[in-house]
């Protein structure tokens, strides 16, 4: 049996300290941002849970020539051959929580055109999804300033 990657271990030890469905849900509201930043100003994308963040595949030299006459981009949209698989940004923006409860969470789309294009990213190389070691500690960090507040308070 392969061993359990310790970064996995980890999140699923933090996951089970959520209490409640609106605590789930605020943590995928949290998570999309994460991934939004680190997917449109990074340029980095995450090719499983738990993996390590890395440049996301770049465009075709014909669809670069072919997004630089496209009018009505997004302010963020990646110039030459990178890619932060932000165009219009519409894909990245629709993000959002589709379900959440103690103990699940699904990020995706409500439309299936948006679902669709991150398949299609993600079969051409560009994965973005998942939730990397290096986000992980970001959120486990927020979470843990959040609970010194909170104390603090009392």
């Amino acid at each position: 049996m392969a061993k359990k990657d310790p970064a996995i271990k980890k999140m699923e030890a933090f996951l089970k300290n959520i209490s409640s469905g609106k605590e789930m849900r605020l943590l995928g509201k949290r998570t999309i941002t994460l991934i939004r930043n680190r997917t449109r100003n990074e340029y980095k994308g995450v090719a499983k849970a738990g993996g390590n963040k890395r440049t996301i595949k770049r465009v075709t030299d014909n669809y670069a020539k072919l997004r630089k006459k496209i009018k009505g981009k997004h302010p963020k949209a990646a110039s030459g051959n990178k890619s932060n698989l932000t165009l219009t940004g519409a894909m990245l923006n629709k993000m959002t929580v589709i379900s959440a409860t103690k103990k699940n969470l699904l990020i995706g789309w409500r439309d299936r055109k948006n679902n669709d294009k991150a398949s299609g990213q993600a079969e051409q190389g560009r994965p973005f999804l998942f939730i990397g070691r290096a986000d992980f500690t970001a959120m486990h960090r927020q979470y843990e300033k959040r609970i010194e507040k909170l104390i603090k308070k009392i």
